[in-house]
């Protein structure tokens, strides 16, 4: 085929014979309208052979993107296009039950009245994973297991406040220190 300008387009590889129609069933219980358009444009350079530019017109998609939605399928077949859902732990240190391994003898130190004091967990971690870990890091892995900073209380709840004001009430005030000048 001649493009225009005189260039001479190279011919499409044939697909497989199933493509066309595994395309057109997965087309028709497709999730969503990408993955409907990405069906589509299989289907169509496989049954129909048309060319980018009409596929590209008829499923709005670039012509950049068919070619490569149509070398994918080449390589991997029709059920590669499908939705994949992003989401997940990407970039994890440890998984989650190592993570809770690491933290258990922090956690057993604390249930028996110990502090957890960040700035060891976070050396811990990093001599564990044996790379450097952000600070941020570490507090994001103590809320995943449900730990939270507890702040002290303002007043002790034993306290009696009408004895302390008491107290205050009674306290003799200090002399004021002489200076020398």
């Amino acid at each position: 085929m001649v493009l225009p300008g005189g260039e001479c387009m190279r011919p499409r590889d044939p697909f497989p014979s199933d493509v066309a129609s595994e395309s057109h069933r997965l087309m028709k219980s497709a999730s969503s309208q990408s993955a409907y358009r990405r069906f589509q444009a299989v289907y169509l350079a496989a049954s129909e052979h048309r060319q980018d530019a009409d596929i590209a017109r008829i499923s709005g998609l670039s012509e950049r993107y068919i070619r490569s939605i149509l070398a994918r399928c080449r390589k991997d077949g029709v059920a590669s296009l499908a939705d994949k859902l992003r989401g997940g732990r990407r970039r994890e240190l440890l998984p989650p039950s190592e993570e809770q391994s690491f933290l258990q003898s922090f956690f057993d130190q604390a249930a028996r009245g110990g502090v957890l004091i960040v700035s060891e967990i976070h050396r811990a971690l990093e001599k564990r994973v044996g790379r450097s870990v952000q600070l941020s890091g570490i507090s994001k892995l103590l809320h995943r297991h449900g730990w939270r900073k507890i702040a002290p209380r303002r007043r002790h709840p034993l306290g009696k406040v009408d004895q302390q004001a008491e107290f205050k009430k009674n306290l003799a005030k200090r002399p004021e220190s002489r200076r020398t000048r």
